[in-house]
């Protein structure tokens, strides 16, 4: 295997750091695979809280997320099309379940952006009406000389009133359908469940975690991501077993750091706390 110099890991982050390269190009200029060259800094770099263990770990992240950005293919940019508020009211759309999570988000934001553009509608339709209620009761003190302006001023009432009414319609059903999509993310939310959490899980989500609980699905994690074991970490316990538990939920906390996975934390322990800012810097 080729061997790497102090040098030349630092040239290499470097270059990675500045979004010139990847460790897998790096792998395939020294003619290696890239979980050898991993398997290399791992080694040359190992010591937990060391400045330079935290330098490779960023750097690894880098790395992944730089080779992900050119694995995805591009994205088709979505058509807008403009409906005045007088359009016929849209059919409320499903979410299938095979809509991703990015999908969801950009959904919800369009419907957002309906919903403001239907409250702005909502808001001008109901000033009109006020002018034209104003305007109708002015003619009315004059009836008797304006009989004819009186009618023409009901006519835009009852228009005014009319518009509002579909303005109203269409902002709530905008809403519902906003709703649903809410519901459906928090769905697909992936929520990581410390050891001896105590509070009460949300009522949507996925749920997972490295010890057995309610409603809670077991994940196992693999050796590679636990973080190296330190006495410092140690001391935050009483028994070394329950060390060991909070150790391997740190281990689960990288992958999904590693992965770039969304997840969120629910950990009520203070000793898991300091543990994951340890490790994790969470």
């Amino acid at each position: 295997m080729a061997k790497v110099t102090n040098k030349q890991w630092c040239d290499m982050m470097n270059r990675i750091h500045s979004g010139r390269s990847s460790l897998t190009q790096e792998a395939q200029k020294l003619g290696i695979s890239l979980d050898e060259l991993i398997a290399m800094g791992d080694e040359t770099h190992k010591g937990g809280e060391n400045e330079r263990w935290k330098e490779w770990m960023q750097t690894k992240r880098e790395s992944s997320k730089r080779d992900k950005q050119q694995m995805r293919p591009r994205k088709k940019k979505p058509v807008t099309i403009s409906v005045p508020a007088s359009a016929p009211v849209l059919e409320p759309v499903v979410s299938t379940p095979a809509d991703s999570m990015e999908e969801l988000l950009r959904k919800k934001e369009g419907l957002q952006k309906e919903v403001l553009d239907s409250a702005s509608s909502l808001e001008k339709a109901e000033k009109i009406l006020k002018i034209r209620q104003e305007a109708l009761a002015d003619v009315m003190n004059v009836l008797e000389k304006a009989q004819v302006a009186v009618e023409n001023a009901k006519s835009d009432v009852d228009e005014a009133q009319q518009a509002a009414q579909r303005a109203e319609k269409q902002k709530e059903m905008v809403q519902e359908k906003l709703k649903a999509v809410e519901e459906e993310i928090q769905k697909k939310q992936v929520y990581l469940v410390a050891p001896w959490f105590s509070g009460e899980l949300p009522a949507l989500g996925t749920f997972f975690s490295t010890v057995e609980m309610e409603g809670v699905t077991l994940q196992n994690v693999p050796e590679e991501y636990l973080p190296e074991a330190s006495l410092e970490g140690v001391l935050l316990f009483d028994f070394v077993p329950d060390y060991k538990k909070a150790r391997v939920f740190c281990g689960l906390v990288a992958k999904y750091e590693l992965e770039e996975t969304p997840y969120k934390l629910l950990v009520s322990d203070e000793r898991v706390k300091a543990l994951l800012k340890m490790h994790i810097g969470k």
